[in-house]
């Protein structure tokens, strides 16, 4: 199920059952909430909270009303099932930090929210790839690693991808890798080694 129509289906049952005083807390048109919601789905955290949220509701509805209960429970296995259709399990580089497993939503926003920038993708090797901010050099973020003879400055991901698209690591992958990407850049020896001049 997509966003929109996910997003959708919620609004639809909060219209419908409005006594979680859905309307009073609109922020704009029935349009608008829709986008709203359907926005908040990139971010993995949003969407186990609201899981649980909703499970809750269920639970209170369970025994009061068996229309709203299983509706709720329909919603709820929806929502799980995108989370699960769409985890991306990434390695996470930051500068002065050993590399570490994340799992994001597997979204072109939860890719910038997660680098906090607009995202640039550059080859790594193999089906790996490189996603890190396009403005960090302009923003002068701190020198984070080299990689194929290239400094990389800031939060960046490293992500796998076949002939559909971007796709998980596996845990030997994300082992193997980590191990590749242990060594990052110290900040007082890049500008030692640079003259202490800024990377930008």
């Amino acid at each position: 199920m997509k966003k929109i129509e996910l997003a959708t289906k919620l609004v639809d049952f909060f219209e419908e059952f409005d006594h979680y005083n859905f309307k009073d807390n609109m922020q704009g048109d029935r349009e608008d909430e829709i986008y709203r919601i359907s926005s908040s789905f990139f971010n993995i955290e949003v969407l186990e909270q609201m899981i649980i949220q909703l499970a809750k509701f269920s639970k209170q509805a369970k025994g009061e009303n068996k229309k709203e209960h299983l509706k709720l429970e329909e919603i709820i296995e929806d929502l799980k099932n995108y989370k699960l259709e769409n985890s991306l399990n990434v390695l996470v580089l930051e500068p002065d930090k050993k590399p570490y497993q994340k799992v994001i939503i597997n979204d072109y926003e939860a890719i910038e929210r997660e680098i906090n920038g607009n995202v640039s993708v550059h080859h790594y090797k193999n089906n790996y790839s490189i996603y890190c901010d396009d403005n960090g050099f302009d923003k002068k973020l701190e020198p984070n690693r080299y990689i194929n003879d290239s400094l990389i400055v800031g939060k960046f991901l490293i992500i796998s991808h076949d002939q559909n698209g971007r796709k998980s690591l596996t845990s030997d992958e994300i082992s193997t890798l980590s191990i590749e990407l242990k060594d990052y850049i110290l900040k007082e020896d890049y500008e030692i080694e640079n003259g202490g001049k800024n990377i930008c």
